[in-house]
């Protein structure tokens, strides 16, 4: 039997192991949570998985004006909005009237170098992008692609009473070269005669103006100078001609 001061001893040694054991554990413990918590979280998070390439942004204004057997002018305009809705505008323009065509729906890309027009009735069109716009090909037809330019609406200070103009920038990458600093610029005009009588323009009363303030005539082709009948609309394209350096502004219609 023991002593009583022996097993007094007895009884503290045991106390002591045993703390001593719980304080190694929970040291262990402690320098594990710091690592967990000191971890990078990028190391903790799954790869990410790598986005597919997308195709270039269709988004834009792009128009043309084509030759028509069965009227006077054929104007395609095709609107691709940036939520990838589109509206596209076949209008004819005969003597007495015009028609328009209106078709909307959705863009599709099938690659990243061509897109589909899926219209509301599931018509379908495919889109192939150009240097300076689009090629226009209807899947159900043999016809040949369509070519449309991009455009940006540019002002028109018009002081002619009874006409409504419109006109756009045609955007190019490749402006023809008159000179080493000057190219020739196209733009389309839109041209509504509003009174009841014919509209007669002349080459002096269209003009260019730059952030500068300069000037520059224009240059058309000779269906522009035929009279436009009362109440009729007329599409052309005309040029200006002017430095790399300026930056056209609007246009004036005397």
């Amino acid at each position: 039997m023991l002593s009583r001061p022996l097993l007094a001893i007895s009884t503290l040694s045991l106390c002591l192991s045993g703390c001593g054991g719980q304080a190694e554990k929970s040291s262990t413990m402690s320098n594990a949570q710091a690592q967990t918590e000191t971890q990078p979280q990028d190391s903790l998070m799954p790869a990410a998985e790598t986005a597919a390439p997308q195709p270039e942004p269709l988004a834009g204004h792009y128009k043309t004006i084509l030759d028509c057997d069965d009227c006077q002018q054929r104007i395609l305009e095709l609107k691709i909005h940036p939520d990838q809705s589109y509206s596209l505008q076949d209008t004819r323009i005969y003597a007495r009237r015009q028609r328009s065509q209106n078709t909307q729906g959705q863009v599709s890309y099938t690659n990243e170098q061509t897109a589909q027009l899926i219209s509301t009735d599931q018509q379908i069109q495919q889109l192939q992008p150009t240097a300076n716009g689009l090629e226009l090909v209807d899947a159900s037809s043999k016809q040949p692609a369509l070519k449309l330019e991009r455009v940006a609406t540019i002002e028109v200070s018009n002081a002619l009473k009874h006409a409504d103009i419109q006109a756009e920038h045609i955007d190019s990458l490749s402006f023809r070269d008159i000179t080493d600093t000057v190219k020739a610029h196209d733009y389309y005009m839109r041209i509504h005669n509003q009174s009841d009588q014919p509209l007669k323009l002349k080459v002096s009363d269209i003009i260019l103006v730059d952030q500068n303030y300069q000037e520059y005539n224009a240059l058309v082709d000779e269906s522009f100078l035929e009279p436009i009948p009362a109440q009729q609309t007329r599409y052309n394209k005309i040029s200006f001609n002017y430095p790399d350096n300026a930056v056209a502004d609007y246009i004036k219609v005397k």
